[in-house]
């Protein structure tokens, strides 16, 4: 039944369930945005979309929750040993259903299926896992601004914004779920029971022993993680990488907006003024320009043999940005240092397609947009549906143009190399030639006349020389026991590398690939940096496996204020500051041992 006609019984009155219930395409999700691949882990709390799912008319339990709700239950079965369990419901309604999976629910391979009046869904495969570390966020979706409070001695909590950043110093309360059973009923208001001990959060690359890492007292089938910022040495701005790290176990990612002790807003790195910022906090909309220059070189192993192509492209658009899209980490362009001499870690597990995805709009500036530079160079970008500008400035594989994250430009380096290399398995191994010459350092120019949003621009970038990564050759087996050395020739000082690596492999009892990305940056001109072993020990073993590979990647970038530019918008106005970026550099498949 469509959302309106379910709107049109609204007004009527009519609060029956119609019809059997539906589970939505990937839609058993868990409170905090892991990937559908991890699956539930017990004692944690999930959600389920769909049609038909309950009544029309949202039922919110209270505590202790119950089993049922309404006719409307949640039953998980394990396959191997065919024992079922009734989750714990705290919600239902038409298309969305909330509960907890009981903490005596048997871990592996699963079904889901939900049972109300009118009839039952079909089974939904899962995997039941003792433990799924996850830090929730305030759009749900993995990589965006954690669900957090500043405690403060004197006052009420203060919830974490980019307008209300934390302070080196403060104490944060990080909404958390999926750290494992208790012994309890998890229906129950929960209380204070510590869970993983010798805990760390990980933030923006520094490791931060964790006060507290349990139940959330009061919140049922939720966790709590309790950290004391540093007066010092921390990673300051309005994106700094989290994620927590219990053994070997590593969450998905997220980031806290840090700010300094005398800065009431965090810093965007020049990608969004504290006005962009506060506009977007107040419900306003901004919009913001984003361009990207790539030129790399991929060294590709396919089925025992080397591929070698060139990517050279250039993407972007004008993007229209709500408080949903910056919490969510889409602002987040390239240019922006993450953590100039450090790492972040964050958790990939399956593909990109097992996470929801936010996606800003674009604006239209015309149907074309050139891109003019030194020695006569010429490059068209061309408008898509989704208003996205593309341009291949002489590739020798399709390029797919991809979003400005380091963690995105490493899922479509995975998606590139390997659609390339099965291209190109029956044709020449090597030397895919470049279809153009290099881009010669130097002024280069953006511009358009104009469209329906976005009215005629000029912006200008100056490209820097490239660096050579020195050691590139040498590096094919990584020892995850030893600080790996990358080094490369001195760049502009204004320059950052970043150095990337990113291992997919098989973990036993996990249905699908379960993978691991860290980013390393340091300045352009220092020449090289060291990734340390307690960083290459959080990746996966690669190799044996086809479901295994690793990559490494030395990429550099610009950063602001150069590239920055406004345009104008028609009808009056301007855009926000936004950022043509550069990327040099090139990537190779290795082994992580």
């Amino acid at each position: 039944m469509s959302k309106t006609v379910w709107a049109w019984c609204a007004l009527i009155g009519v609060s029956t369930v119609f019809g059997q219930p539906v589970i939505g395409k990937k839609s058993v999700r868990p409170a905090a945005p892991t990937a559908s691949a991890a699956g539930l882990a017990r004692g944690s709390a999930f959600r389920i979309l769909g049609d038909n799912l309950g009544p029309l008319d949202v039922i919110k339990a209270e505590l202790p929750y119950p089993a049922e709700i309404d006719g409307v239950k949640v039953i998980l079965k394990n396959k191997a040993s065919g024992t079922e369990v009734q989750a714990f419901l705290s919600q239902v309604g038409a298309f969305e259903i909330q509960g907890i999976v009981p903490s005596s629910t048997e871990s592996g391979a699963s079904t889901l299926r939900v049972q109300t009046n009118a009839g039952t869904s079909t089974e939904i495969d899962l995997n039941v896992a003792d433990q799924v570390l996850g830090i929730v966020t305030t759009t749900n979706l993995n990589g965006a601004l954690a669900a957090a409070d500043i405690l403060r001695p004197d006052g009420d909590p203060q919830r974490l914004r980019m307008t209300a950043p934390a302070h080196p110093g403060s104490t944060l309360s990080i909404l958390a779920s999926g750290f494992g059973p208790i012994t309890t009923s998890d229906g129950d208001p929960a209380v204070e029971q510590p869970i993983l001990e010798g805990a760390e959060l990980l933030v923006g690359g520094v490791a931060l022993p964790v006060r507290y890492a349990g139940r959330y007292p009061g919140k049922a089938g939720y966790d709590r993680i309790l950290v004391d910022l540093p007066e010092s040495g921390l990673q300051l701005g309005c994106y700094v990488p989290i994620s927590l790290r219990s053994g070997e176990n590593l969450s998905n990612a997220s980031f806290l907006s840090i700010a300094a002790a005398d800065q009431s807003m965090c810093d965007a790195g020049g990608v969004l003024t504290p006005e962009a910022i506060q506009a977007i906090d107040e419900g306003r909309q901004v919009v913001v320009p984003g361009f990207q220059i790539t030129d790399s070189a991929t060294e590709f192993d396919f089925d025992g043999e080397s591929i070698e192509f060139h990517s050279r492209a250039a993407s972007g658009a004008f993007y229209a940005y709500s408080r949903y899209e910056l919490e969510s980490g889409l602002a987040f362009l390239n240019g922006t240092v993450q953590n100039l001499n450090g790492c972040s870690v964050v958790t990939l597990e399956g593909t990109s397609d097992d996470y929801e995805a936010a996606e800003a709009s674009g604006l239209d500036a015309g149907q074309i947009l050139k891109f003019d530079g030194q020695a006569g160079a010429q490059f068209q970008l061309e408008r898509q549906p989704t208003i996205i500008y593309t341009g291949d400035l002489g590739s020798s594989i399709p390029v797919l143009p991809g979003m400005f994250s380091l963690e995105d430009k490493a899922r479509n380096m995975i998606r590139q190399a390997r659609a390339s290399a099965a291209r190109q398995a029956g044709q020449r191994r090597t030397g895919f030639p470049v279809i153009a010459p290099d881009l010669t350092p130097g002024t280069y120019t953006l511009s358009g006349t104009g469209g329906t949003a976005i009215d005629a621009f000029n912006a200008t970038i100056d490209l820097g020389a490239p660096v050579t990564w020195t050691n590139k050759a040498s590096i094919n087996e990584i020892d995850r026991g030893n600080p790996l050395s990358i080094v490369w020739t001195p760049g502009p000082a204004a320059d950052i590398v970043t150095v990337t690596g990113m291992a997919i492999g098989p973990v036993p009892g996990a249905p699908k690939a379960i993978g691991r990305l860290f980013t390393c940056q340091a300045p352009a001109d220092a020449g090289g940096l060291t990734v340390g072993a307690d960083i290459l020990q959080l990746m996966p073993v690669t190799g044996g496996s086809e479901d295994s590979m690793g990559l490494l990647s030395v990429l550099q970038s610009n950063t602001p204020p150069n590239g920055r530019f406004k345009a104008p918008l028609v009808g009056g106005g301007e855009t926000e500051y936004g950022q043509i970026g550069y990327t040099y550099g090139g990537q190779k498949s290795v082994n992580f041992q």
